[in-house]
């Protein structure tokens, strides 16, 4: 691509701010056009794609939302309106950038903002698009505090459903203490940068911050965790049972679902089909359900309790949170 500098009139004591600000008005300069979206996907059947995780700068937790992706592409089918569609924005890495373990290569892309947007136009067929463009060294300072901020500014608007929350803030937060660790200093941020996070998010507090510098493990990740889609969960237990086929192979469900339905279904699912093999797939969704005490407690249960009871043999699988 071709680098255009942009030159941004302040009307923020804050540049972040700014090019924030300059993107929700339309204003911002830098627009690489027809983009080709694919690069940012991963195709999983004839018509099918999801977001390539190692393309995105996803400062949300949250996956996808799958029902809210289906009614925006049924809206456009029936009316043929497309104008909510805001041009997505990417953040241009002139050079080659690791973050907790993701690399983004020199001169390459990665999608900051709009993702769900781009699943909206990949289920109606539109693969190309006008981006908005944000360069890491020139706009960003060569900093991931400084993309999360932006990010999460992007996703502020009170007026949203899927609006900014203090788990999304924290996260910036956390970038900034890390980056302050790398940097030789102590991982609290100053009075300065705790003023900066308080005026650009009005809804959160010096208590807030005070929680997050007494939560934060030191240097410890905060990229989001792997959330997976309808789809992906669907390919994940289409792959475990091709591979166990005397086996009846469980739709995978949230770690936090494991004593409920799960269990509910997959013994009548077992009568059904005559079976005493049992698979359960579970996926995490908070960094909490990730830990090894936690996954080991599901899977004591269900392996031992659970299948003693009813007379089943029983397997139990975490999906990777990566």
């Amino acid at each position: 691509m071709s680098i255009k500098l942009q030159v941004v009139s302040s009307t923020t004591t804050d540049p972040i701010e700014d090019i924030s600000n300059s993107i929700k008005k339309g204003t911002w300069g830098n627009v690489e056009k027809n983009v080709d979206l694919r690069q940012f996907m991963k195709k999983v059947g004839p018509d099918a794609y999801i977001l390539n995780a190692n393309k995105s700068l996803q400062v949300k937790n949250e996956t996808l939302n799958d029902g809210f992706i289906k009614e925006k592409v049924q809206y456009v089918k029936n009316t043929g309106n497309r104008s909510f569609l805001s041009m997505p924005v990417l953040v241009y890495f002139p050079k080659e950038v690791k973050f907790e373990g993701v690399v983004f290569p020199n001169n390459s892309w990665a999608i900051l903002d709009r993702n769900h947007g781009i699943m909206i136009r990949a289920n109606l067929d539109i693969f190309e698009s006008d981006c908005y463009v944000v360069i890491f060294d020139d706009d960003l300072d060569s900093k991931m505090s400084n993309v999360y901020a932006l990010g999460t500014l992007l996703n502020y608007d009170p007026n949203s459903a899927q609006n900014t929350t203090l788990d999304h803030v924290r996260n910036a937060y956390y970038v900034l203490m890390n980056e302050r660790l790398e940097e030789g200093l102590e991982a609290k941020p100053s009075m300065e940068e705790n003023k900066r996070f308080l005026r650009l998010y009005p809804f959160v507090n010096g208590s807030s911050l005070g929680n997050f510098v007494r939560n934060h493990k030191t240097g410890g990740g905060v990229r989001a965790i792997k959330q997976y889609t309808f789809t992906e969960l669907t390919l994940e237990q289409a792959r475990y049972q091709k591979s166990n086929k005397d086996w009846l192979v469980m739709h995978p469900r949230t770690c936090a679902s494991w004593r409920g339905e799960p269990s509910g279904q997959a013994t009548w699912d077992a009568l059904d089909k005559i079976t005493n093999k049992v698979i359960f797939i579970f996926w995490a969704k908070t960094k909490a359900q990730t830990e090894k005490e936690y996954q080991d407690k599901i899977e004591e249960h269900l392996t031992t309790r659970w299948a003693k009871r009813y007379k089943l043999e029983v397997k139990v699988i975490f999906l990777q949170s990566k």
